[in-house]
């Protein structure tokens, strides 16, 4: 592949990230990242998903490391551990991700690196509550031994983190995983 080509495939590597994510698809998500994932979240987002999630560090996978990623210390080590966790997690919310502005450097030796600004919102209306944030993905990525590319590093940073009230208005959110094949 060119480089050009190589950069696409990470961009579309990335919208199924969040596509997966938001509609639940934990197979397909899982398949997405190397065996040996390293996830690192900043302490503020960290606390603030928290919160949202109403976990304790005792509610926290056996892999993590620490409460809050360090940058030098991973806060989930390993896909399945990361798959199980974001989804026993997010099981009864509504989850919009969205990525932008990427910023993508392959090299030679089948690694590349990426930067998304990034934003998300997570609503619970089960739990009462919601968060919006804004921020970036870090991420590296390497070539599986079908040439296929994966997310191997991700870091999470945020800018801005704003906790509101679900949406209590007429209508009710509905997730896509929920609605009968026939209304599509």
């Amino acid at each position: 592949m060119t480089a050009s080509e190589d950069i696409l495939e990470l961009m579309s590597l990335k919208a199924r990230y969040f596509r997966t994510l938001d509609t639940k698809q934990w197979d397909d998500f899982r398949s997405l990242f190397a065996d040996n994932l390293q996830f690192f979240v900043d302490e503020q987002s960290h606390e603030s998903v928290r919160q949202l999630l109403q976990t304790s560090p005792a509610d926290s996978p056996s892999s993590v490391i620490s409460p809050a990623g360090s940058y030098r210390t991973p806060t989930i080590v390993g896909a399945d551990e990361f798959v199980e966790y974001i989804s026993r997690s997010l099981a009864s919310a509504i989850t919009v991700h969205q990525g932008h502005t990427p910023e993508i450097v392959v090299s030679c030796d089948g690694t590349a690196t990426g930067i998304w600004a990034m934003y998300d919102w997570v609503e619970d209306v089960h739990r009462g509550l919601s968060l919006k944030g804004w921020g970036h993905y870090h991420e590296e990525y390497e070539l599986d031994i079908d040439g296929r590319w994966q997310i191997k590093r991700m870091e999470l940073t945020r800018l801005r983190v704003d906790m509101t009230s679900p949406d209590r208005g007429l209508s009710t959110p509905v997730a896509p995983w929920t609605r009968s094949t026939a209304a599509r």
